[in-house]
């Protein structure tokens, strides 16, 4: 009997996402283009999330379920991809919701560029208090290379991958923040990521996400940074470019966790590396006139007094 071998595997690392799989499911179900498989690694939930797979196995064919021991999500996407039976691999998380045509998107670019292993779309995010545009959606459709990324990451994880192109970067194991960051990077030194203009996921803003961790956002930030350049050959250049970034990011996630002295540091750093701009002034002002930083520098000025007999 002849097995139909899907196009695409999605692929969805969760831990203990019980209570955003249902939606985030549904919306893969319900693409247009259905020659597709979804799995879903389990990478240890202590929620109910074995329960819950239990009950959408049974009602969708498409979708397989694995469950393995928490090793953070790197692990979890390279084990998806080991895993995968379709041609193409489409990673995704699980608290992002796919708009119908986001596979059959995918499959018309393919058609129409079958020399390309990197495809990706653009996405609005969902915030409670309405809908925003993302980064990426103001860039002009065609192909890119590592150097979109100098800046950062205005792709997220919404990656196709052609799974017999070779010699592919996966992601590195050691690192549970930027992962995606560096997978960029490192595979579009000599390969080109094709964008298509089209809006096809929705990324959920939500407290829980990793993103409000900022402290380990400024960690993995410099961490990840630092293992590029190990990595990959870049000119001096673009290595000014990939710090100065990588300060201005930090300067803003050290301002949102509280951490006034080191945002001013940061922005001053990001400064130093790509100089004076309007938007590097606009930040620093920002952070300086915040009211949460003022009062901490009139507490710190007051503090430094000498006290009146």
């Amino acid at each position: 009997m002849h097995i139909q071998v899907p196009l695409f595997s999605v692929v969805i690392p969760a831990y203990n996402r019980a209570e955003f799989l249902p939606q985030v499911l549904e919306t893969v179900l319900a693409q247009t283009y259905t020659n597709f498989e979804l799995l879903l690694i389990d990478d240890g939930s202590t929620d109910n999330t074995p329960q819950l797979m239990q009950q959408w196995m049974q009602r969708d064919s498409r979708i397989r379920y694995y469950r393995k021991a928490n090793e953070e999500r790197s692990i979890a996407r390279n084990t998806g991809f080991a895993l995968a039976k379709g041609k193409y691999v489409v990673f995704h998380d699980s608290d992002d919701w796919m708009l119908p045509h986001h596979l059959a998107t995918l499959a018309h670019a393919i058609a129409q560029n079958p020399d390309v292993c990197f495809f990706t779309t653009k996405f609005v995010l969902q915030t409670e208090t309405g809908i925003l545009e993302s980064e990426i959606n103001h860039l002009p459709a065609g192909r890119y290379d590592y150097r979109l990324f100098l800046s950062g990451n205005p792709v997220g994880i919404f990656v196709c991958v052609k799974k017999e192109c070779p010699d592919i970067h996966l992601f590195p194991p050691q690192f549970n923040f930027c992962e995606d960051w560096i997978f960029h990077l490192l595979n579009y030194q000599h390969r080109a990521l094709l964008l298509i203009d089209e809006v096809t996921n929705i990324v959920v803003v939500h407290k829980n996400r990793s993103m409000t961790k900022h402290s380990n956002v400024i960690a993995g930030r410099i961490a990840a940074t630092q293992f590029i350049l190990n990595q990959i050959s870049l000119s001096s250049q673009e290595q000014t470019i990939l710090w100065g970034n990588t300060y201005r990011f930090c300067a803003i996630h050290s301002y949102l966790a509280g951490y006034y002295s080191s945002s001013i540091r940061y922005i001053l750093l990001a400064i130093r590396k790509l100089g004076i701009s309007a938007s590097q002034v606009a930040l620093l002002c920002k952070i300086l006139l915040s009211r949460r930083v003022v009062l901490w520098l009139k507490r710190l000025w007051l503090g430094s007094k000498p006290t009146q007999e």
